[in-house]
């Protein structure tokens, strides 16, 4: 993995180890693909690098939604990611 997806994946990391410290239980991401995995099957390590820097803080993936706003993304997926945590 490469320094700058390494550095993002930390800063998701820490932004989800806030939102836990905060108390609460929902906490959203997006994560935009690589550029290359637009039009074949497998995997996204982006992605799944992503959600497993967040649920190393203890959250968990209930769902993933795809949006393709080429203007922001540069015509590359972006998926928004919804993370929970049950406060006991």
């Amino acid at each position: 993995m490469g320094i700058f997806k390494q550095a993002t994946n930390d800063a998701l990391a820490a932004s989800a180890r806030n939102a836990a410290a905060e108390g609460r239980t929902v906490f959203t991401a997006q994560i935009i693909s690589e550029i290359g995995h637009i039009s074949f099957s497998g995997e996204i390590e982006k992605l799944g690098r992503g959600i497993e820097a967040v649920e190393a803080q203890g959250w968990k993936l209930d769902t993933v939604n795809t949006l393709k706003v080429d203007k922001m993304t540069g015509d590359r997926p972006l998926f928004v990611c919804v993370f929970r945590r049950h406060q006991w």
